[in-house]
């Protein structure tokens, strides 16, 4: 069995950004949520390696965020959430994410590890994106190039 290993890297020398897109058949533009060339000192990278591939992910502190709300915000202790906005996963990895709307137009598309598991303190209160799947509108592109994983 491989062995499961993760890492983080402070900052980042790549232009990432996410970007909401608008609805389908809209003329509106798209908003971008978060883009390193803010402050690249602001974002993490996350390695995350084991019996399958996983993509890096990127996790933007809030001087890299652009202004699109996210609800609730990050850095809210969960003792904060409303029942609705409760959802939560658990990585025995990175200890227990909780999830933040995008807008009003992606629903639990970002997450975060607001009390980081042993040696994953440094993405607490930082923002992560989920950026795949049928009707995502959120893009990740790092140096230009569509990240779709």
């Amino acid at each position: 069995m491989a062995q499961h290993s993760v890492s983080l890297s402070e900052g980042t020398t790549h232009r990432v950004t996410v970007t909401l897109l608008p609805p389908p058949g809209s003329d509106a533009p798209p908003h971008l949520v978060a883009d390193s060339a803010r402050a690249p000192e602001a974002v993490v990278t996350l390695h995350e390696a084991g019996a399958k591939a996983y993509p890096d992910r990127y996790y933007f502190g809030a001087a890299a965020l652009a202004g699109v709300p996210l609800t609730p915000a990050p850095g809210t202790p969960a003792s904060a959430f409303a029942p609705a906005q409760g959802k939560t996963s658990f990585c025995p990895y990175k200890g227990t994410a909780r999830y933040h709307d995008v807008g009003h137009a992606a629903p639990a598309a970002a997450w975060s590890y607001p009390d980081g598991a042993h040696g994953m303190q440094r993405i607490a209160d930082k923002v992560c994106f989920w950026t795949m799947g049928a009707g995502a509108r959120l893009q990740l592109r790092v140096d230009g190039q569509l990240r779709d994983d």
